[in-house]
Protein backbone atom coordinates (compact mmCIF):
# COMPACT_ATOMS: atom_id res chain seq x y z
CA UNK A 1 0.00 0.00 0.00
CA UNK A 2 1.35 3.39 -0.57
CA UNK A 3 1.71 5.71 1.71
CA UNK A 4 -0.41 8.45 2.20
CA UNK A 5 1.64 12.09 1.51
CA UNK A 6 1.09 14.45 4.80
CA UNK A 7 2.10 18.52 4.47
CA UNK A 8 5.26 19.11 6.77
CA UNK A 9 4.41 21.44 9.77
CA UNK A 10 5.50 25.44 9.01
CA UNK A 11 8.61 25.18 10.99
CA UNK A 12 9.90 22.27 8.89
CA UNK A 13 8.78 23.73 5.50
CA UNK A 14 11.09 26.65 6.68
CA UNK A 15 14.32 24.70 7.63
CA UNK A 16 13.66 23.02 3.96
CA UNK A 17 13.06 26.64 2.88
CA UNK A 18 16.51 27.29 3.99
CA UNK A 19 18.31 23.97 2.59
CA UNK A 20 16.40 24.90 -0.80
CA UNK A 21 18.39 27.89 -0.37
CA UNK A 22 21.76 26.63 -0.12
CA UNK A 23 21.01 24.10 -2.62
CA UNK A 24 19.84 27.04 -5.11
CA UNK A 25 22.77 28.84 -4.38
CA UNK A 26 21.16 32.09 -3.62
CA UNK A 27 22.03 31.60 -0.18
CA UNK A 28 25.10 35.07 -0.50
CA UNK A 29 22.50 37.02 -1.92
CA UNK A 30 24.58 37.29 -5.24
CA UNK A 31 23.25 39.84 -7.98
CA UNK A 32 25.89 40.95 -10.53
CA UNK A 33 25.01 43.72 -12.65
CA UNK A 34 25.59 42.77 -16.13
CA UNK A 35 28.61 44.93 -18.13
CA UNK A 36 26.10 45.84 -20.87
CA UNK A 37 22.75 44.84 -20.04
CA UNK A 38 21.54 45.67 -23.80
CA UNK A 39 23.87 43.36 -25.32
CA UNK A 40 22.85 40.68 -23.27
CA UNK A 41 19.08 41.52 -23.38
CA UNK A 42 19.30 41.53 -27.16
CA UNK A 43 21.30 38.44 -28.02
CA UNK A 44 18.65 36.65 -25.29
CA UNK A 45 15.71 37.76 -26.95
CA UNK A 46 17.05 36.45 -30.47
CA UNK A 47 18.58 33.34 -29.55
CA UNK A 48 16.97 32.44 -25.98
CA UNK A 49 19.42 31.23 -23.62
CA UNK A 50 21.50 29.66 -26.25
CA UNK A 51 22.76 33.30 -27.04
CA UNK A 52 24.43 33.56 -23.77
CA UNK A 53 28.39 32.09 -23.11
CA UNK A 54 27.74 30.10 -19.64
CA UNK A 55 29.87 32.88 -18.01
CA UNK A 56 27.38 35.27 -18.93
CA UNK A 57 24.20 33.07 -16.65
CA UNK A 58 25.78 34.88 -13.78
CA UNK A 59 24.39 38.18 -14.85
CA UNK A 60 21.21 36.85 -15.42
CA UNK A 61 19.47 37.49 -11.91
CA UNK A 62 20.73 41.21 -12.39
CA UNK A 63 19.11 41.42 -16.30
CA UNK A 64 16.02 40.16 -15.10
CA UNK A 65 16.04 43.22 -12.05
CA UNK A 66 17.50 45.74 -14.84
CA UNK A 67 14.76 44.70 -17.64
CA UNK A 68 11.88 44.44 -15.32
CA UNK A 69 12.68 48.46 -13.83
CA UNK A 70 14.04 49.80 -17.46
CA UNK A 71 11.88 47.72 -20.59
CA UNK A 72 8.61 47.72 -21.80
CA UNK A 73 6.39 45.70 -20.35
CA UNK A 74 6.71 43.86 -23.80
CA UNK A 75 10.09 42.86 -23.92
CA UNK A 76 10.33 42.18 -19.92
CA UNK A 77 7.48 39.43 -20.97
CA UNK A 78 9.22 38.29 -24.25
CA UNK A 79 12.48 37.41 -21.57
CA UNK A 80 10.06 35.47 -18.91
CA UNK A 81 8.84 33.52 -21.78
CA UNK A 82 12.06 32.42 -23.08
CA UNK A 83 13.47 31.74 -19.48
CA UNK A 84 10.32 29.58 -19.29
CA UNK A 85 10.70 27.74 -22.28
CA UNK A 86 14.31 27.28 -22.09
CA UNK A 87 15.25 26.70 -17.92
CA UNK A 88 16.52 23.30 -18.20
CA UNK A 89 19.54 24.88 -20.41
CA UNK A 90 20.33 26.88 -17.02
CA UNK A 91 23.08 25.93 -14.72
CA UNK A 92 21.65 25.29 -11.50
CA UNK A 93 23.24 27.85 -9.50
CA UNK A 94 22.11 30.29 -12.45
CA UNK A 95 18.59 29.17 -11.08
CA UNK A 96 19.28 29.79 -8.11
CA UNK A 97 20.01 33.49 -8.82
CA UNK A 98 17.04 33.92 -10.53
CA UNK A 99 14.77 32.35 -8.17
CA UNK A 100 14.11 35.66 -5.95
CA UNK A 101 13.61 37.77 -9.20
CA UNK A 102 11.10 35.76 -11.12
CA UNK A 103 9.09 34.01 -8.46
CA UNK A 104 6.41 36.40 -9.49
CA UNK A 105 6.36 35.21 -12.66
CA UNK A 106 4.03 31.82 -12.93
CA UNK A 107 5.38 30.72 -15.93
CA UNK A 108 8.73 30.82 -14.92
CA UNK A 109 8.21 29.40 -11.16
CA UNK A 110 6.01 26.88 -12.50
CA UNK A 111 9.13 25.73 -15.19
CA UNK A 112 11.62 25.30 -11.93
CA UNK A 113 9.53 23.57 -9.92
CA UNK A 114 8.54 21.18 -12.88
CA UNK A 115 12.38 20.46 -13.71
CA UNK A 116 13.29 20.47 -10.10
CA UNK A 117 14.36 16.47 -10.82
CA UNK A 118 16.66 17.73 -13.56
CA UNK A 119 18.54 20.26 -11.46
CA UNK A 120 18.71 17.39 -8.88
CA UNK A 121 20.75 15.05 -11.29
CA UNK A 122 22.82 18.28 -12.19
CA UNK A 123 24.11 18.43 -9.21
CA UNK A 124 24.68 15.11 -8.37
CA UNK A 125 22.68 13.29 -6.41
CA UNK A 126 21.66 16.74 -4.09
CA UNK A 127 18.69 16.52 -2.53
CA UNK A 128 17.37 19.28 -4.31
CA UNK A 129 14.94 18.18 -6.65
CA UNK A 130 13.30 15.78 -3.28
CA UNK A 131 13.20 18.93 -1.59
CA UNK A 132 11.33 21.33 -3.39
CA UNK A 133 9.10 18.81 -5.46
CA UNK A 134 7.79 17.20 -1.99
CA UNK A 135 8.37 20.06 0.58
CA UNK A 136 8.01 22.64 -1.35
CA UNK A 137 4.72 22.46 -3.45
CA UNK A 138 5.13 25.05 -6.64
CA UNK A 139 3.16 27.86 -5.30
CA UNK A 140 5.41 31.17 -4.60
CA UNK A 141 2.73 31.82 -1.49
CA UNK A 142 3.81 28.95 0.20
CA UNK A 143 7.61 29.43 -0.52
CA UNK A 144 7.60 33.06 1.05
CA UNK A 145 5.67 31.76 3.97
CA UNK A 146 8.38 29.12 4.57
CA UNK A 147 10.19 32.31 4.59
CA UNK A 148 8.25 33.95 6.85
CA UNK A 149 7.87 31.36 8.97
CA UNK A 150 11.95 30.63 9.38
CA UNK A 151 12.13 35.11 10.31
CA UNK A 152 10.05 35.30 12.77
CA UNK A 153 10.73 32.07 14.68
CA UNK A 154 14.46 32.79 15.35
CA UNK A 155 15.65 35.17 17.83
CA UNK A 156 17.45 38.53 16.96
CA UNK A 157 15.84 38.39 13.66
CA UNK A 158 14.24 41.45 13.59
CA UNK A 159 12.79 44.19 10.49
CA UNK A 160 16.27 45.48 10.14
CA UNK A 161 17.96 42.21 9.14
CA UNK A 162 15.36 39.72 8.54
CA UNK A 163 16.58 40.24 4.46
CA UNK A 164 20.11 39.51 4.85
CA UNK A 165 19.70 35.98 7.64
CA UNK A 166 16.68 34.97 5.32
CA UNK A 167 18.97 35.74 1.70
CA UNK A 168 16.56 37.38 0.17
CA UNK A 169 17.73 40.16 -2.25
CA UNK A 170 16.88 43.73 -1.81
CA UNK A 171 14.79 45.36 -4.82
CA UNK A 172 13.40 41.55 -5.61
CA UNK A 173 9.77 40.74 -6.03
CA UNK A 174 10.42 38.17 -3.37
CA UNK A 175 11.56 40.90 -0.95
CA UNK A 176 8.28 42.87 -1.49
CA UNK A 177 6.10 39.84 -1.32
CA UNK A 178 7.94 38.60 2.13
CA UNK A 179 7.25 42.28 3.19
CA UNK A 180 3.69 42.15 2.49
CA UNK A 181 3.49 38.84 4.24
CA UNK A 182 5.34 40.42 7.30
CA UNK A 183 3.51 43.43 6.95
CA UNK A 184 0.38 42.01 7.06
CA UNK A 185 -2.56 41.69 10.18
CA UNK A 186 -0.89 38.19 10.68
CA UNK A 187 2.29 39.21 11.85
CA UNK A 188 0.57 42.56 14.34
CA UNK A 189 2.12 40.66 17.80
CA UNK A 190 5.47 39.67 16.13
CA UNK A 191 5.50 43.90 14.43
CA UNK A 192 4.38 45.33 18.07
CA UNK A 193 7.56 43.64 19.61
CA UNK A 194 9.44 45.05 17.67
CA UNK A 195 11.81 48.40 19.13
CA UNK A 196 11.54 51.39 18.81
CA UNK A 197 15.32 51.91 17.05
CA UNK A 198 14.27 49.05 14.79
CA UNK A 199 10.69 50.39 13.64
CA UNK A 200 12.61 53.85 12.86
CA UNK A 201 15.07 52.17 10.95
CA UNK A 202 12.98 50.27 8.87
CA UNK A 203 10.91 53.62 8.23
CA UNK A 204 13.71 55.47 7.55
CA UNK A 205 14.72 52.49 5.11
CA UNK A 206 11.52 51.98 3.10
CA UNK A 207 10.68 56.00 3.76
CA UNK A 208 8.17 57.44 0.97
CA UNK A 209 7.51 53.58 -0.35
CA UNK A 210 4.44 51.21 0.30
CA UNK A 211 5.88 49.06 2.67
CA UNK A 212 5.86 52.29 5.10
CA UNK A 213 1.89 52.19 4.54
CA UNK A 214 1.52 48.81 5.40
CA UNK A 215 2.95 49.21 8.53
CA UNK A 216 0.90 51.57 9.40
CA UNK A 217 -2.18 50.50 8.50
CA UNK A 218 -1.33 46.74 10.44
CA UNK A 219 0.17 48.54 13.67
CA UNK A 220 -2.45 51.46 14.03
CA UNK A 221 -5.55 50.33 12.63
CA UNK A 222 -6.01 47.88 15.44
CA UNK A 223 -5.51 50.81 18.15
CA UNK A 224 -8.04 53.08 16.24
CA UNK A 225 -10.51 50.28 16.28
CA UNK A 226 -9.95 49.38 20.09
CA UNK A 227 -10.67 52.70 21.45
CA UNK A 228 -7.73 55.34 21.01
CA UNK A 229 -8.32 58.71 21.27
CA UNK A 230 -6.45 62.26 20.91
CA UNK A 231 -5.90 61.69 24.46
CA UNK A 232 -3.27 59.09 24.12
CA UNK A 233 -1.28 61.11 21.86
CA UNK A 234 0.27 63.12 25.13
CA UNK A 235 3.58 65.00 23.93
CA UNK A 236 5.20 62.64 26.09
CA UNK A 237 3.41 59.19 25.21
CA UNK A 238 5.60 56.67 23.12
CA UNK A 239 2.31 56.20 21.10
CA UNK A 240 3.03 59.87 19.75
CA UNK A 241 6.41 59.31 19.18
CA UNK A 242 5.68 56.10 17.09
CA UNK A 243 2.81 57.87 15.17
CA UNK A 244 5.68 61.03 14.62
CA UNK A 245 8.04 58.52 12.86
CA UNK A 246 4.72 57.22 10.80
CA UNK A 247 3.91 60.89 9.44
CA UNK A 248 8.21 61.63 8.63
CA UNK A 249 8.71 58.54 6.58
CA UNK A 250 5.27 58.17 4.85
CA UNK A 251 4.89 58.90 0.64
CA UNK A 252 3.56 62.44 0.54
CA UNK A 253 -0.49 62.89 -0.03
CA UNK A 254 -0.23 63.74 -3.45
CA UNK A 255 1.84 60.50 -3.93
CA UNK A 256 0.37 57.36 -5.32
CA UNK A 257 1.96 54.95 -2.87
CA UNK A 258 0.28 56.36 0.17
CA UNK A 259 -3.31 55.35 -1.60
CA UNK A 260 -3.58 52.16 0.58
CA UNK A 261 -3.44 54.31 3.95
CA UNK A 262 -6.15 53.34 6.12
CA UNK A 263 -8.70 56.39 6.83
CA UNK A 264 -7.95 55.28 10.74
CA UNK A 265 -4.40 56.04 10.15
CA UNK A 266 -5.53 59.06 8.57
CA UNK A 267 -7.46 59.91 11.83
CA UNK A 268 -4.66 59.45 14.05
CA UNK A 269 -2.10 61.12 11.97
CA UNK A 270 -4.25 64.03 12.33
CA UNK A 271 -4.96 63.94 15.96
CA UNK A 272 -1.39 63.80 16.31
CA UNK A 273 -0.59 66.99 14.47
CA UNK A 274 -3.31 69.15 15.33
CA UNK A 275 -2.38 68.20 19.32
CA UNK A 276 1.09 68.63 18.72
CA UNK A 277 0.03 72.47 16.95
CA UNK A 278 -2.16 73.53 19.52
CA UNK A 279 0.39 72.21 22.47
CA UNK A 280 3.02 74.63 20.88
CA UNK A 281 0.76 77.45 19.76
CA UNK A 282 -0.60 77.57 23.67
CA UNK A 283 2.71 77.07 25.44
CA UNK A 284 4.02 80.29 23.17
CA UNK A 285 1.17 82.26 24.35
CA UNK A 286 2.07 81.48 27.89
CA UNK A 287 -1.61 81.67 28.88
CA UNK A 288 -2.65 82.29 32.68
CA UNK A 289 -5.35 80.69 32.04
CA UNK A 290 -5.33 76.75 31.40
CA UNK A 291 -8.81 76.26 30.77
CA UNK A 292 -9.35 77.32 27.05
CA UNK A 293 -6.05 74.88 26.04
CA UNK A 294 -7.88 71.87 28.16
CA UNK A 295 -11.10 73.15 26.60
CA UNK A 296 -10.35 72.93 22.66
CA UNK A 297 -7.66 70.04 23.49
CA UNK A 298 -10.54 67.90 24.05
CA UNK A 299 -12.35 68.64 20.54
CA UNK A 300 -9.28 67.60 18.23
CA UNK A 301 -10.85 64.39 17.12
CA UNK A 302 -13.00 66.64 15.18
CA UNK A 303 -10.77 69.74 14.25
CA UNK A 304 -10.28 69.30 10.93
CA UNK A 305 -7.42 72.03 10.59
CA UNK A 306 -6.07 74.77 12.27
CA UNK A 307 -4.42 78.02 11.11
CA UNK A 308 -1.70 79.99 12.84
CA UNK A 309 -1.56 83.57 12.91
CA UNK A 310 1.93 84.44 15.48
CA UNK A 311 2.07 88.01 14.51
CA UNK A 312 -1.24 88.41 16.89
CA UNK A 313 -1.60 85.60 18.70
CA UNK A 314 -4.53 83.57 17.55
CA UNK A 315 -5.29 80.72 15.85
CA UNK A 316 -7.99 79.94 14.04
CA UNK A 317 -9.59 75.79 14.11
CA UNK A 318 -11.63 74.32 11.95
CA UNK A 319 -14.55 71.73 13.39
CA UNK A 320 -17.01 70.70 10.90
CA UNK A 321 -17.98 73.86 8.49
CA UNK A 322 -16.98 76.50 11.04
CA UNK A 323 -13.76 78.02 12.34
CA UNK A 324 -13.06 79.27 15.82
CA UNK A 325 -10.62 81.91 16.22
CA UNK A 326 -8.95 82.16 19.81
CA UNK A 327 -6.71 85.03 20.65
CA UNK A 328 -3.90 84.80 23.21
CA UNK A 329 -3.65 88.42 24.59
CA UNK A 330 -7.11 89.26 25.70
CA UNK A 331 -8.58 85.72 25.37
CA UNK A 332 -12.07 86.70 26.69
CA UNK A 333 -14.15 85.68 23.90
CA UNK A 334 -13.92 83.15 20.88
CA UNK A 335 -14.99 84.41 17.17
CA UNK A 336 -16.56 81.83 14.72
CA UNK A 337 -17.49 82.31 11.18
CA UNK A 338 -19.16 79.73 8.81
CA UNK A 339 -16.07 78.03 6.18
CA UNK A 340 -18.21 79.77 3.34
CA UNK A 341 -17.83 83.12 4.82
CA UNK A 342 -14.19 82.38 6.24
CA UNK A 343 -13.51 81.61 2.27
CA UNK A 344 -14.94 84.42 0.39
CA UNK A 345 -13.17 86.69 3.09
CA UNK A 346 -9.67 84.54 2.01
CA UNK A 347 -7.73 88.09 0.71
CA UNK A 348 -8.45 89.43 4.56
CA UNK A 349 -7.77 86.64 6.66
CA UNK A 350 -4.31 86.42 4.33
CA UNK A 351 -3.33 90.13 4.91
CA UNK A 352 -4.79 90.27 8.95
CA UNK A 353 -2.44 91.59 11.15
CA UNK A 354 -3.92 92.40 14.15
CA UNK A 355 -7.14 90.98 16.22
CA UNK A 356 -9.56 93.45 15.12
CA UNK A 357 -9.36 92.20 11.63
CA UNK A 358 -10.44 88.40 12.28
CA UNK A 359 -13.20 89.64 14.64
CA UNK A 360 -14.48 91.89 11.43
CA UNK A 361 -13.48 89.76 8.19
CA UNK A 362 -17.19 91.02 6.37
CA UNK A 363 -20.24 93.11 7.05
CA UNK A 364 -21.91 90.12 8.69
CA UNK A 365 -22.78 89.59 12.15
CA UNK A 366 -20.34 87.96 14.11
CA UNK A 367 -20.69 84.90 16.23
CA UNK A 368 -18.89 85.10 19.60
CA UNK A 369 -18.34 82.83 22.53
CA UNK A 370 -17.63 84.38 25.88
CA UNK A 371 -15.20 82.65 28.30
CA UNK A 372 -17.29 83.63 31.62
CA UNK A 373 -17.47 82.10 34.34
CA UNK A 374 -14.40 80.70 34.40
CA UNK A 375 -14.57 76.85 35.17
CA UNK A 376 -13.37 75.44 38.62
CA UNK A 377 -12.45 72.07 39.72
CA UNK A 378 -16.19 71.54 40.71
CA UNK A 379 -18.06 73.77 37.89
CA UNK A 380 -17.32 73.90 34.27
CA UNK A 381 -18.31 77.62 33.85
CA UNK A 382 -18.34 78.28 30.21
CA UNK A 383 -17.53 75.37 28.94
CA UNK A 384 -20.68 73.78 28.72
CA UNK A 385 -22.13 77.02 27.19
CA UNK A 386 -19.36 76.28 24.52
CA UNK A 387 -20.47 72.74 24.23
CA UNK A 388 -23.64 74.08 22.96
CA UNK A 389 -22.55 76.77 21.06
CA UNK A 390 -20.57 74.69 18.87
CA UNK A 391 -23.37 71.99 18.52
CA UNK A 392 -25.93 74.94 17.65
CA UNK A 393 -23.02 76.06 14.49
CA UNK A 394 -21.78 72.75 13.67
CA UNK A 395 -24.13 70.14 14.63
CA UNK A 396 -21.36 67.64 16.08
CA UNK A 397 -22.04 66.68 19.42
CA UNK A 398 -19.56 67.60 22.57
CA UNK A 399 -17.27 64.38 22.96
CA UNK A 400 -14.74 65.81 24.91
CA UNK A 401 -11.84 64.30 26.66
CA UNK A 402 -9.49 64.35 29.68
Amino acid sequence: MRAVFSPPSPLRLARKAVEVERLFGFGDVRVEPPPDPEALLGALLQSGIDGLRRPQQRYLAGLVGWARAERPRSEFDKMMALLAKDLGKLLPSAVGDLLPWVIDSPSVFRAIHERAEQFDRKTRGLAFGKLFAERLPGRPQQYTTAILVETTRHRGLDLTNWRQRASVPSGSPLERMCLEGLLSSGMVTWLASQPVRVLSAFLREHRGQEPVVWLANTLLVPLHKAGATPGHLAPEADLTHVVGLFERNLPSRTSTARRGLAPEVEDILRWADVRARLERIFKQWKASDTYRPAYWRGWIRHIGDVREFPGMKAVAMRIGDHWFIEFGDSGNASYSYSDQRWRAAARRVRAAEKPWDLRNLDAGRSERGIHNPSPTPWDSGWWWKFDEWVQRLTGIRAERES
